[in-house]
């Protein structure tokens, strides 16, 4: 491979292209990406968090309600796409925890799901809600 030689995508993975130079031969290609392969799928469930994006703008939270499994790893991503809603923040009465939900700006809280039950999430008005079923 010489400095400037173009590279070509071989597969994506978990989101992710891997690229070789363009004269690789195929086993060594085969064995890059059998490593990744190996590599990704190692790499899933209950080490990589599931996002769950939830937008707040003036007709509530979308969604309002989701289900998770027991034990994953779950990050729920907020963001508030209008000025124009009492969804300002985001509380989670029996978690504890209140965020800011800056405008266009997405808020990552990492949610635990060690028992099985119902989450509830609200505004910081109380008058918008939402919910997160463990099961």
């Amino acid at each position: 491979m010489t400095p400037g030689e173009p590279l070509t995508p071989l597969a994506p993975v978990n989101g992710t292209i891997i690229a070789a130079a363009v004269g690789m031969t195929k086993s060594i290609r085969y064995a890059l990406l059998s490593a990744t392969l190996a590599f990704g799928v190692a790499g899933c469930g209950k080490h990589n968090p599931k996002v769950i994006s939830i937008t707040a703008d003036n007709h509530g939270f979308t969604p309002a309600n989701v289900q998770v499994k027991k034990g994953d790893k779950v990050t729920l991503r907020f963001t508030r796409t209008s000025d124009q809603t009492c969804a300002k923040k985001v509380v989670f009465p029996g978690l504890g925890i209140t965020k800011p939900l800056p405008l266009n700006q997405s808020v990552d809280i990492p949610l635990p799901t060690t028992k099985a039950g119902t989450v509830a999430f609200v505004c910081g008005m109380g008058m918008l809600k939402g919910s997160v079923v463990v099961d």
